[in-house]
């Protein structure tokens, strides 16, 4: 695998599904031993939901930004949501690399250069399943204020 020396900056805009943790609880109400009993039940699951991750890379390094519905309620610190791309490593086919998100999640990130598909992939005890498929675009970063 040839890894480029350098890449120009380039600034990415994902767009895709995500796989978003969800929690529900509910009181239920049941007959034991003879007594009506109260409690609550809390079930977690995930659903899935369109978003969008930006992903920067200047000359050998990048960074990523999540939408917060794909960030845990546990997780590490960042910059701006930001989050450098650790193992970053930059071929003609692809990008790879990983980021830190909570204890123990170290999401795996690949990026093909020729059809612009972003695939996130990582996993955790603590803060569950992290997943996003998408497809990248360049975009211009802006210079000048808008307004």
């Amino acid at each position: 695998m040839m890894l480029l020396a350098q890449a120009a900056a380039l600034l990415l805009a994902c767009d895709g599904v995500g796989e978003v943790p969800t929690t529900d609880t509910a009181n239920v109400t049941g007959f034991q031993n003879g007594e009506f009993r109260t409690g609550r039940v809390t079930v977690h699951s995930s659903t899935t939901k369109d978003l969008r991750v930006m992903v920067e890379i200047l000359g050998d390094t990048g960074r990523i930004r999540l939408p917060e519905e794909l960030v845990p309620y546990m997780r590490s610190r960042s910059d701006e949501g930001w989050r450098p791309l650790n193992d970053l490593r930059l071929t003609r086919e692809q990008m790879e690399g990983s980021f830190v998100l909570g204890l123990g999640n170290r999401p795996h990130v690949v990026i093909d250069r020729l059809t612009g598909e972003l695939r996130i992939r990582g996993t955790s005890l603590l803060t569950g399943t992290t997943s996003f498929d998408g497809v990248c675009r360049p975009v211009e970063a802006p210079t000048e204020p808008l307004f």
